[in-house]
């Protein structure tokens, strides 16, 4: 079985497989845990499957933060990588 992406979602994927008597390979294109998993400490939660990269996404988010009681914040600060990753996410925030 071919277990396509090394974070949390592959390792457990693929320790359950093994243990089941499956033959396992996981592609990963980056170190193991590196991706996505990296920055949200191997948390799941099943209500937020959805994609965060919608229209109106940015916009929704930052109105959010300024809200006390906001799930969701960014403490203000002059962060160049910060702003480079904004500014990449917002574009992907499109119907494409």
């Amino acid at each position: 079985v071919v277990v396509v992406g090394g974070g949390v979602i592959g390792a457990a994927c693929s320790h359950y497989l093994a243990e089941a008597g499956r033959k396992v390979v996981v592609v990963e294109k980056d170190r193991f845990g590196e991706a996505c998993s990296a920055h949200n400490c191997g948390y799941v939660c099943p209500s937020h499957v959805l994609p965060l990269t919608e229209p109106g996404a940015v916009g929704t988010t930052l109105r959010g933060m300024l809200k006390p009681n906001s799930p969701f914040s960014v403490k203000p600060r002059l962060d160049l990588r910060l702003a480079y990753w904004v500014l990449r996410f917002s574009l992907r925030c499109n119907e494409a």
